[in-house]
């Protein structure tokens, strides 16, 4: 049996959210700070629980998905299409909002036109989709195949995806730029290159996450620490040294946001909203957004250091052999995940990432599929999927002749595969005709592209 599994960093929602309880009366986990006069702030759901995914974009415009599927709005694009349920995560841009659905399609709202682009044109055929992002005015989508898809604005070429990027495991769109993640822990960059941002470190390896903001970008190294690099006009590259046991980080307009293990968030860079002053009382962070000149904190008011939560769990299949199958799983979780898959009940060798992925599905693949999910906390074992998968049924199309003779007579049935000279026709059988409409079903022709019959009376 063959396996091949699939990374896939921040599948369906963001990298690190947190386990909480949802009680009678669930308390607020959503948190925001800075610009006080900024709609982002002052204009946020005082209620807002349950949420799984939040994002602030430049509008200015506030979004949070919750459990239940919904998405909130506030800011420029209050009004939420009817359509949008069952998002699993949002990502908000300076004038569009675009949120992820568990079925793997995407949906846009908000201003469509921007800078002569049509920022909501979403693909057509855009499926199977597990992450998304979105920049000043261009947006990007993970496939679970990790092939990245970009549409909107291209006037620094944000969208014109390197024909040799493959096995991305995460997207970041930022001003006029954007970033992948691959499967390697080698990050690509392309448009805009303000500040080099496009001129990745020499070097830089093991990343696990990564984050563009207007004119720089961050990533992520396993062992938690944090590379900056881009315009540093403002602070936001330099790195402070509290900032280590990293798992997450975002980058805003001219500040960084890097949430740490533990649940606390440092900021840093352009201060001039208190946009980096991070409140005292803080909960634990679990998940953070920077926007323009404010940010905010998806947290864990309850239950801190929590084991997994899945919101979504894998979903049984029947396909036909031959058919590449992915299981995935959604979660939310504090700190870093591990995932272990299990056929029958039996550990897949190798099988330790979000997605799993079997290429040409035969019958001895069909059963019981469920992972775990921990973290430092615990494990949280899924309900399992079945998957049937159904035998091959080969289908033959087979000549049949219409023997057109008088019924009592004896002919013999010829044939050629081309018309030429007469003395290429050659025998294929001697039948006696016992009624009308009689017929010969040739099996000899079968695979061959055409054939001429003819019918000879026997004396």
């Amino acid at each position: 049996m063959k396996w091949i599994r699939f990374i896939a960093t921040g599948v369906f929602i963001a990298s690190t959210f947190a386990a909480f309880a949802q009680p009678t009366t669930p308390p607020v986990n959503v948190w925001a700070w800075g610009d006080k006069t900024s709609l982002l702030v002052s204009e946020m759901p005082k209620d807002l629980t349950n949420a799984i995914s939040v994002s602030l974009g430049e509008g200015p415009i506030g979004l949070a998905a919750r459990a239940d599927g919904t998405v909130v709005a506030w800011g420029s694009f209050p009004q939420v299409p009817a359509e949008l349920t069952n998002a699993l995560a949002v990502a908000a841009g300076a004038n569009h909002c675009v949120a992820l659905r568990s079925d793997g399609t995407v949906l846009h709202w908000g201003q469509k036109d921007y800078q002569g682009c049509d920022v909501c044109d979403v693909p057509p055929g855009l499926s199977n989709v597990v992450a998304i992002a979105v920049g000043h005015g261009h947006n990007l989508a993970l496939r679970i195949d990790g092939s990245v898809v970009a549409w909107g604005r291209n006037g620094d070429y944000e969208c014109d995806v390197p024909p040799s990027l493959t096995n991305a495991v995460a997207v970041a769109a930022g001003g006029y730029a954007s970033l992948a993640l691959r499967d390697d822990g080698t990050v690509v960059a392309w448009g805009n290159n303000v500040g080099h941002r496009n001129e990745v470190p020499p070097g830089l390896s093991n990343v696990v996450a990564i984050a563009a903001g207007y004119q720089h970008n961050l990533a992520v190294r396993a062992d938690g620490n944090v590379v900056a690099w881009g315009d540093n006009n403002t602070g936001e590259c330099d790195v402070p040294s509290n900032a280590t046991n990293v798992v997450a980080v975002d980058a805003g307009h001219y500040h960084s946001l890097a949430l740490r293990a533990d649940g606390t968030v440092v900021a840093w860079g352009w201060n001039a909203d208190g946009q980096c002053d991070v409140p005292l009382d803080l909960p634990r962070a679990l998940a953070v957004s920077a926007g323009g000149s404010s940010n905010m904190a998806l947290v864990d008011p309850t239950q801190a250091g929590a084991p997994p939560t899945i919101l979504v769990q894998p979903r049984s299949q029947t396909v036909a052999i031959g058919s590449t199958v992915y299981f995935s799983v959604g979660t939310i979780a504090s700190g870093l995940l591990r995932f272990q898959w299990y056929f029958d009940g039996n550990l897949i060798p190798e099988a330790t990432t979000r997605v799993l992925s079997i290429p040409s599905a035969q019958t001895f693949h069909s059963g019981a599929y469920s992972v775990t999910v921990s973290n430092a906390a615990g494990d949280t074992v899924s309900v399992p999927a079945m998957l049937s998968v159904l035998p091959g049924l080969t289908v033959t199309m087979v000549p049949a002749i219409s023997l057109a003779g008088t019924v009592g007579l004896s002919y013999r049935i010829e044939y050629v595969n081309a018309v030429g000279p007469v003395g290429d026709w050659k025998e294929l059988a001697t039948v006696t005709v016992t009624n009308t409409g009689q017929f010969y079903f040739d099996v000899s022709a079968i695979g061959q592209p055409l054939r001429f019959y003819r019918l000879v009376e026997l004396p």
